[in-house]
């Protein structure tokens, strides 16, 4: 009996856009140096010693990816013909659209310095460099699951005397009530080490018949100079009425602070750039590097993500922040401005990893100037703009 033909779809031109989309991005937009904000992965886990201890097990039982160790041998369909079409190409002018996309988009951001970069409200990584992304999840990871909760820290970076702030909300999918909680757990854990056991209370004033929320502060007695790595594990268990259980686990960092932030001084007009000198102490000398976010002190628009990098010898020591004019006449602000959202990185050299201050709360108001006050020059970088006429050349002069 003759078997139904097949057609196989082509679509060429996508992949092709997609590979210079690739290349582009990687090899010539990587040019203002962020901040990253740690992502928070969340998996579930019914052994938290087996999940620290023995990590093939853990791939074992919970894989990443189910990829098998040898490739398994596939007879080949059956059929009679097999029919190739290539179609849906795109055509010149989409391919020349998706070009003149890229080049505007590097071309606008070679115009500020990434000491000093334009923000924006959708900016939200960089106005929230500390953000915990919390992730609401089905019970057991079963989507068919009629319940869910969420995990959520306050922030994702704590210092040595800070409290973790850990909620732990649990919610019905739809119109079915949620069962009773009969109980929420955490445990912490720095390796294979238990460092932590905790109970969550309830939070009654805030539970409905399909919603619940637990919530507690809990101090680490664990110095964080003592630990084998900043980054710790949260294991959570929750219990239902319905002897249903889950268990999920989420990440955060727990850090000894080198640094603080201890005051600003006078900021000044240096030609296109405004000046602002932040004092700090450290019990580690080093080049240090801090990060902040602008914003307009009249309507809390933000501005400018700005940074500054310079060595500390002894134990205290200033870093000076760069605010380009570029940046403030686009957002035709003169001030004053508020600098909040502070970081403080202590840079790695060959023998050691990047370590960080304590900044939490630390806010400044800078004065207003003129923008007159600032010289015209543009910021330029050559090196930068030889990979612009680069890239122009890739993508045919365009």
């Amino acid at each position: 009996m003759r078997k139904n033909k097949k057609t196989l779809i082509i679509g060429g031109a996508v992949t092709g856009l997609l590979v210079i989309a690739v290349v582009v991005l990687n090899v010539f937009l990587d040019i203002n140096d962020k901040p990253q904000v740690s992502m928070v992965q969340q998996q579930v886990f019914t052994d938290p010693q087996e999940m620290i201890t023995d990590p093939q097990t853990i791939l074992d039982k919970y894989p990443w990816q189910d990829i098998p160790e040898k490739p398994e041998t596939v007879e080949p369909p059956d059929y009679e013909e097999k029919e190739v079409v290539q179609e849906h190409f795109a055509s010149e002018e989409e391919v020349y659209l998706a070009q003149k996309s890229i080049l505007q988009k590097y071309t606008e951001e070679l115009k500020y310095p990434p000491y000093s970069v334009p923000l924006s409200s959708d900016d939200h990584s960089l106005l929230n460099p500390n953000f915990f992304n919390a992730l609401k999840t089905p019970f057991n990871y079963d989507a068919s699951s009629d319940f869910s909760h969420e995990v959520r820290l306050s922030k994702f970076r704590y210092f040595e005397g800070e409290p973790l702030a850990i909620t732990v909300r649990t919610f019905s999918n739809g119109d079915k009530p949620l069962p009773k909680v009969n109980w929420v757990t955490g445990k912490v854990f720095d390796g294979g080490e238990q460092i932590a056991d905790i109970t969550i209370p309830a939070q009654d004033d805030k539970n409905t018949e399909k919603s619940q929320t637990f919530y507690i502060e809990h101090l680490l007695e664990k110095n964080p100079k003592n630990l084998t790595s900043p980054v710790l594990t949260l294991f959570i268990e929750i219990s239902l009425d319905n002897e249903n259980e889950s268990k999920v686990s989420v990440n955060f960092e727990y850090r000894y602070s080198v640094a603080r932030i201890v005051g600003k001084g006078s900021e000044k007009v240096d030609g296109p750039h405004l000046l602002i000198p932040v004092n700090i102490e450290t019990k580690k000398p080093g080049d240090y590097k801090i990060v902040g976010n602008l914003f307009s002190a009249t309507n809390q628009d933000p501005v400018s993500q700005i940074s500054g990098v310079n060595p500390v010898k002894g134990n205290s020591g200033i870093v000076t922040l760069k605010v380009h004019s570029s940046v403030l006449k686009l957002k035709n602000d003169s001030g004053p401005y508020l600098l909040k959202n502070l970081q403080v990185t202590r840079l790695s050299d060959s023998s050691e990893v990047e370590q960080y201050g304590n900044a939490e709360g630390k806010s400044f108001t800078i004065g207003r100037h003129d923008l007159a006050e600032y010289s015209d020059e543009p910021y330029v970088d050559d090196d930068e703009q030889l990979k612009l006429e680069q890239l122009k050349q890739l993508l045919g002069g365009n």
